[in-house]
C-alpha cells in the first residue's frame, strides 16, 4: 500500500485522503472507489454521483451495478414541496436541450440486483430543515429561483469547471457557519442511516464474498469513505474514474458570405512536440479507458502504460496537477493487476510508481516523493535479476531518483550509496550511455556532499566521457548536466565551458532551431563564460537565447514561463560588470 496523495491510506494517523472528483482537460471525472478489509470477503464499491450527468456516465454506472450483489443507494422517500423546489435547482440543466445532460436515470429496481434505501423519509427531511435558523430558510428559498436561472444557462459549463473538483480533505468553506448548518440537513442524519445500514450488512455477511455498491451523492462520499474506515477498517484499495461530462467538440465557423470582405485569420494555437505528444496520449488514454471498461482483463495494461505516459507528457508541459492524476490512476490500474496476478505487473507497477514519486517532487511534496521512491525501489529490487539493460532501466533509474530525494533530506550516506548501485548497474548493462553519464553526474554530486572531493571529480570528468556514444540528442543533454555540475559543484569553469559549448555544437548541427535544449545550451555557455570574467560574450550567449525562452513561454507558459525568468535574472547579473 503506497503512502500517496491521492486515494491513499495515510496509515500514520489512521486518515484517509480522497480525490472524489477531479476536473481536468479531458472533462470532470467521478472516482469509483473499491474498498476492502484484510480478512473479510465483502467489499463495498463506493460510486459518487450526480444529479445531472451525461447519459453515458449513467450508462457506465448502470453496467458496473448490474454486476454487484447489492445496492445501497441514496433518495429521500415521499414528495414534499421543500423537495421538489430544491431538485429544481439542477433539474432545470437538462430543461436546456443544448447542455446534452439528464437526470439520473438509472433504472435502480430494474437492475436485477436487490436494493436498499437507507435515507431519510421527506418527513423527517423537512423536520430537519424546520430546525434551521429562519433567515437561513429565508435565504434558501430565495436563493432557489436563482440558483435554477443560473444552473439553465450555465449548469454545464459549472460541471466542467475547476470548482466541481472534490476531495475529502477540509476547505475554508467547512469553517462556515451557513455551511455547517446545511451540512447537518443534508449531510448530519442522512449519513448517519447510510453508515448504519451499511455497518448491519458487515455484521451479517462480511464473511459472504460479495460487492456491495453504495450509490450516494458525491457530496456524502467522504463521510461514508471516513465511517466505514472508523468503525469497521475498510480502506480504499483501488479505484476507477468514470467521465461525467466531457467537453463538448468545438464547432467550425461558418465561412463568410463571398461579398463580405474576409476576416482576418485567428491565430492558430500553436502546436510543439509536446504538445502533439500530450494530445496523442489523451486520445490513447480515451481509447484504452473505453476498451478496459468492455474487456478489463485485455486492456487495462494498456490504460496504465497509457495514462504513465501521459503522465511525463503533461509535466512535460508544466501541467503539473493533471500530471499527478494520471501518474496516480496509472499505479492504481497497476496495483489491481498485480494484485489479481501476483509477480506478472511488479516490474511496470514499480516504474509508474518512481514516475508518480517525479510528480510529486515537481509540486514540491518532496517527503511524499521520498516515501514512494523507497517503494518503487523495494519493488524493482526483484524483477529482471537476469537481463542487466531491464534491470538498469527500471531499478537503476529508481535508485537514481532515489538519490536525489535522499540528498533533500540531507540523508547523505543512503543517497551515496542509491547512486553508487545505480552507477554500477549502468556500467554493467553497458549500452545505455546517455542513462550512465546521467547517473555519474548524480553520483558525482553525491560524493561531493560527503567530502569526497577527488573521487567526485573524476565522475563527473566521466559522466562527459560516458555519453559520447549516445544520441546526439542524449549526448547534449548529457554535457549540459556535466557541465553544471562542474561549475555549481566543483568551480571548474574551463572544464564547464567545454561541455557546454560541445552540447551547444551539437544542438546547432542536429537539433531543432529555436528549442528549449538549444536555449539550454547557451545558458550554460553564458554561465560558464561569466564565471571565467567574459561578460561580453556571456551577455551575447544570453541575447541569443532569450528570444527563443520568450517564444516558448508564450507558446507553453505553465513550462517556460519559470526558465524566461530565469533566463532574465542571469542575463542581469552578466551585464552587471559591463555597467
Amino acid at each position: 500500500m503506497h503512502a500517496r496523495v491521492l486515494l491513499r491510506v495515510a496509515l500514520a494517523c489512521d486518515a484517509v485522503v480522497v480525490q472524489i472528483v477531479e476536473h481536468s482537460v479531458i472533462g470532470t471525472r467521478s472516482c469509483v472507489l473499491r474498498l476492502r478489509r484484510p480478512g473479510t470477503e465483502l467489499q463495498f464499491v463506493v460510486f459518487p454521483m450526480f444529479h445531472v450527468a451525461s447519459p453515458r456516465f449513467y450508462a457506465e454506472v448502470s453496467e458496473r451495478l448490474r454486476r454487484c450483489d447489492l445496492l445501497v443507494v441514496e433518495g429521500v422517500s415521499g414528495r414534499s414541496a421543500l423537495g421538489w423546489a430544491i431538485t429544481s435547482t439542477y433539474r432545470f440543466i437538462p430543461a436546456n436541450k443544448r447542455s446534452g445532460l439528464v437526470v439520473d436515470n438509472i433504472p435502480y429496481g430494474s437492475l436485477g440486483v436487490p436494493v436498499i434505501y437507507p435515507d431519510v423519509t421527506a418527513g423527517e427531511f423537512a423536520h430537519d430543515w424546520r430546525r434551521l435558523p429562519w433567515r437561513t430558510r429565508l435565504l434558501m428559498w430565495l436563493v432557489m429561483p436563482v440558483a435554477a436561472v443560473l444552473q439553465f444557462f450555465g449548469g454545464r459549463r459549472r460541471l466542467l469547471g475547476p470548482e466541481v473538483e472534490l476531495t475529502d480533505l477540509p476547505t475554508d468553506l467547512d469553517d462556515h457557519e451557513l455551511a455547517d448548518q446545511l451540512d447537518g440537513v443534508f449531510g448530519g442524519a442522512r449519513d448517519e442511516r447510510v453508515l448504519a445500514a451499511l455497518s448491519e450488512i458487515h455484521r451479517k455477511r462480511a464473511a459472504e464474498r460479495i460487492d456491495v455498491a453504495v450509490v450516494y451523492g458525491a457530496g456524502h462520499t467522504a463521510a461514508i469513505v471516513h465511517g466505514l474506515l472508523r468503525l469497521h477498517g475498510y480502506r480504499p484499495r483501488s479505484a476507477e474514474w468514470l467521465t461525467v461530462v466531457a467537453p463538448a467538440p468545438r464547432r467550425s465557423r461558418p465561412a463568410p458570405a463571398p461579398e463580405s470582405k474576409p476576416a482576418p485569420e485567428p491565430r492558430p494555437e500553436p502546436v510543439g512536440p509536446e504538445a502533439t505528444d500530450a494530445r496523442s496520449q489523451l486520445v490513447q488514454v480515451a481509447m484504452a479507458r473505453r476498451m478496459a471498461a468492455a474487456e478489463p482483463n485485455a486492456y487495462q495494461p494498456k490504460l496504465a502504460a497509457a495514462l504513465d505516459a501521459l503522465a511525463r507528457r503533461l509535466s512535460d508541459l508544466g501541467r503539473r496537477e493533471e500530471a499527478l492524476r494520471a501518474a496516480d490512476e496509472a499505479v492504481d490500474v497497476y496495483e489491481e493487476l498485480e494484485e489479481r496476478h501476483p509477480g506478472s505487473y511488479r516490474a511496470a507497477l514499480g516504474a509508474a510508481t518512481s514516475n508518480f514519486a517525479v510528480q510529486l517532487d515537481r509540486l514540491g511534496r518532496h517527503k511524499d516523493a521520498l516515501t514512494l521512491d523507497e517503494q518503487a525501489v523495494e519493488l524493482l529490487r526483484g524483477v529482471n535479476r537476469n537481463d542487466p539493460g531491464a534491470r538498469a532501466d527500471s531499478l537503476g533509474h529508481a535508485l537514481t531518483n532515489l538519490a536525489v530525494s535522499l540528498s533533500q533530506f540531507n540523508r547523505n550516506d543512503e543517497a551515496l550509496a542509491a547512486a553508487r548501485e545505480a552507477a554500477e548497474l549502468y556500467r554493467a548493462a553497458g549500452s545505455r550511455p546517455a542513462a550512465y553519464s546521467r547517473a555519474l553526474v548524480i553520483l558525482a554530486a553525491q560524493l561531493d556532499d560527503v567530502g569526497a572531493f577527488d573521487e567526485a571529480l573524476a565522475a563527473a570528468a566521466h559522466s562527459a566521457a560516458a555519453a559520447r556514444n549516445a544520441a546526439p540528442k542524449e549526448h547534449a543533454a548529457a554535457l549540459r548536466r556535466t557541465s553544471d555540475l562542474l561549475l555549481r559543484r566543483f568551480a571548474r569553469a574551463e572544464e564547464a565551458l567545454t561541455a557546454a559549448e560541445e552540447a551547444l555544437t551539437l544542438e546547432r548541427r542536429t537539433g531543432p532551431p529555436a528549442s528549449a535544449e538549444l536555449a539550454w545550451s547557451l545558458r550554460h555557455v553564458a554561465n560558464a563564460l561569466h564565471a571565467l570574467g567574459r561578460s561580453a560574450d556571456a551577455v551575447a550567449a544570453d541575447e541569443e537565447a532569450l528570444p527563443i525562452w520568450r517564444s516558448l513561454a508564450e507558446r507553453y507558459p505553465l513550462s517556460h514561463n519559470a526558465d524566461l525568468a530565469a533566463a532574465l535574472a542571469a542575463h542581469a547579473e552578466h551585464t552587471a560588470p559591463l555597467r
